[in-house]
């Protein structure tokens, strides 16, 4: 009897198994591109009117409810911001620099730019 109870559990493992891969192949996959209507500009590091305003509201928890300033307020207009598409990599286009970090390839990045 005691050798029954290993048998019948991987029997039900196994039934439970299959169960779960008919369920798969029979459920649709979606494919969602989020690679659509992005836009960038590069903002400041130093000058918070060069950087569309950023957090002069005050820091907020609330920012993803609505409540965020300069490009995270949902009323914030991007429309002269230029669209890209994904993947893409700011600090590519910045030039490069003699006093530029070697851990940023020496791109123009951090506050001495």
């Amino acid at each position: 009897m005691r050798l029954m109870r290993p048998v019948i559990i991987a029997t039900i493992l196994l039934i439970a198994l299959n169960a779960a891969r008919a369920a798969e192949i029979t459920a649709p996959r979606e494919r969602l591109s989020f690679d659509s209507d992005w836009r960038f500009a590069l903002g400041h590091a130093t000058d918070v009117s060069k950087d569309f305003n950023h957090a002069t509201g005050g820091f907020s928890y609330f920012a993803k409810a609505g409540f965020g300033s300069g490009a995270s307020d949902p009323k914030f207009k991007d429309q002269d911001w230029r669209k890209l598409n994904l993947p893409h990599d700011w600090a590519v286009e910045l030039p490069f620099s003699e006093r530029g970090s070697i851990s940023h390839g020496f791109k123009a990045i951090g506050r001495n730019f």
